[in-house]
């Protein structure tokens, strides 16, 4: 029989909203393929950081997507990503800063443009005039990009933090900053959500910050992190994995994300709901 979708089911699939005035415009007709589907890729990932209250001082969204993460999602090389980028920063769907330290640059989402034949505006992003010198963006500047939040309100993310690969800020808010430089190893949503839910459960049973990664760790724990064993683990499913794992005492152990994700201590957690469940139905 073939695997296709009947009249009463319901899709529950993730999409990549791309906006139809891309594809209507004659401002964008000449955009290729891939920088239309880049561009609701970042309108998706700015969901994130609205989410999270990711902003600079005037209140501009602002994100982390590499070259890298263009490559692999849209299968695409090097030199195609970069151009594809360059496509969206000429016709201001994009603007970028750089952090340096071969570090991924900040990205900006820009409108898209509904008048139809408008004429491009002179200095439609007047930023404190980093429009003029975005590309000799200054690692004292990146200090001033902070996140927005009441709890934040008098914390920077300083250099040697940056440096240090995504560690995040020592003060109180209950989604790390760390995050904003780990999701660019992210796959996908479903990894995003399971690494948000860890570090907060991490943070309200440990009462701090969890210890900065590596990028090779990061990319670690993204690709381990929804699977337990053969199991797919999400949503309320992961909750409960990650909740069971922090009721558990271990020896020596600080619950540290990656402990979490090595050998069989994801499944093990995995088979207790299970056999608890059982027990539950059988009593």
């Amino acid at each position: 029989m073939r695997n296709v979708y009947k009249i009463h089911e319901v899709n529950k699939h993730r999409f990549y909203q791309v906006p139809k005035e891309l594809f209507d415009n004659k401002r964008y007709s000449d955009l290729s393929s891939d920088a239309k589907l880049l561009y609701g890729m970042l309108l998706d990932r700015m969901q994130l950081s609205e989410k999270n209250g990711w902003v600079n001082d005037d209140n501009e969204i602002f994100l982390i997507f590499s070259r890298q993460s263009a490559q692999d999602l849209l299968n695409i090389s090097d030199k195609t990503a970069t151009k594809t980028f360059r496509e969206l920063k000429e016709k201001e769907l994009i603007f970028e800063e750089r952090q340096g330290l071969n570090k991924p640059n900040i990205i900006y989402i820009g409108k898209i443009n509904y008048k139809k034949s408008a004429v491009k505006p002179e200095n439609s992003r007047n930023r404190k005039n980093y429009d003029s010198r975005s590309e000799e963006f200054t690692s004292q500047e990146a200090n001033n990009l902070r996140p927005n939040d009441t709890e934040l309100n008098d914390t920077e993310l300083n250099d040697t933090e940056r440096e240090k690969g995504f560690g995040q800020n020592p003060n109180d808010f209950e989604t790390p900053m760390i995050f904003i430089f780990a999701t660019d190893y992210a796959a996908n949503d479903y990894e995003i959500d399971n690494v948000q839910y860890y570090l907060q459960k991490y943070k309200r049973s440990t009462g701090k910050e969890h210890e900065p990664l590596k990028p090779s760790q990061w990319k670690r724990v993204f690709n381990e992190i929804t699977s337990a064993g053969d199991n797919e683990v999400l949503g309320n499913d992961f909750k409960r994995i990650v909740d069971q794992h922090f009721k558990t005492d271990y020896k020596d152990c600080d619950y540290n994300i990656n402990h979490f994700i090595s050998g069989r201590i994801m499944l093990n957690r995995f088979y207790e709901i299970e056999r608890d469940e059982d027990q539950d139905l059988a009593g």
